[in-house]
């Protein structure tokens, strides 16, 4: 058995990766497509990234469990949970907390979300 370390890492850029190999490339994995790529109709980049944003959920979805979220309220979780809800098959567990200080406390919005 031999024994490898990597020495002199000090970090990777965006979306880079380490193929630990013995020439020890650096490869990236993922790159942000150039903006011409996107398409110039509001609506149709819309529905680009609610396809996109369906998709990563259901594929997350398999389990043989009941799932759940946490929900604070903000557009992001309940977004999530929207998509949970309807590609998910069955009812989704939502946990949330509330706030003593109103200014902090989404607690009403994860209600009405939930």
């Amino acid at each position: 058995m031999a024994w490898f370390s990597i020495l002199a890492v000090l970090g990777l850029g965006p979306a880079g990766a380490i193929l630990y190999r013995i020439s020890g490339d650096l490869q990236r994995w993922w790159s942000i497509p150039r903006p011409g790529q996107a398409p110039n109709d509001r609506e149709e980049l819309l529905q680009r990234v609610d396809r996109a944003l369906r998709e990563s959920v259901r594929r997350q979805l398999v389990s043989d469990v009941p799932l759940g979220a946490f929900l604070s309220g903000g557009i992001d979780s309940s977004l999530m949970v929207r998509y949970m809800a309807e590609e998910g098959g069955r009812p989704v567990e939502t946990f949330s907390l509330a706030f003593d200080e109103a200014g902090f406390d989404e607690s009403a919005y994860a209600l009405r979300s939930s």
